[in-house]
């Protein structure tokens, strides 16, 4: 009886280990990668904020780099939510605070969108890619600080010129 106690216990507790790891691989680190490409984009929408509202006055050099880390960080978003499992996404999402799909997505999307704009002759490049960034970060959950909004109403205002 005690024998069967002991392989009972040890094999209780190789189920739990081995029930931990799949959680852990399949779902804590997959969150945790998209969280850090998150926090990638935020960082990069500060850090590069010049370039990408200035992108005719800064050096090429500056500006490639910022359309090639645009672009990286899109397809790099599109990837970790790739990784984050469907099925039980609406519970994670309510657990880990985490955004919809689609508006994963259309912020990848957006992200093309800014770094496109940046190389576009456009009079309105200024005015998309600040109201693209601001979509990234309002569907992504990122902070703005509401000093540092454009309101849509003056978008609109420098659209029509």
């Amino acid at each position: 009886m005690q024998m069967f106690t002991v392989v009972a216990t040890i094999f209780g507790g190789v189920i739990i280990f081995v029930a931990g790891q799949v959680i852990l691989k399949w779902f804590i680190e997959p969150i945790q990668q998209f969280k850090k490409t998150m926090a990638e984009i935020s960082n990069t929408s500060v850090r590069y904020a010049h370039a990408i509202q200035n992108p005719d006055i800064v050096p090429s050099e500056l500006s490639n780099e910022v359309y090639d880390k645009l672009r990286q960080l899109s397809g790099q978003l599109y990837a970790d939510m790739e990784l984050i499992p469907r099925f039980p996404y609406p519970a994670l999402r309510w657990v880990f605070r985490l955004p919809s799909r689609d508006n994963v997505y259309n912020s990848a999307g957006r992200l093309i969108g800014v770094a496109n704009w940046m190389q576009s002759n456009s009079p309105y490049k200024l005015d998309h890619t600040i109201r693209n960034v601001q979509m990234i970060c309002d569907n992504l959950g990122l902070y703005i600080d509401p000093k540092d909004r454009v309101s849509e109403e003056l978008l609109q205002k420098t659209d029509r010129g």
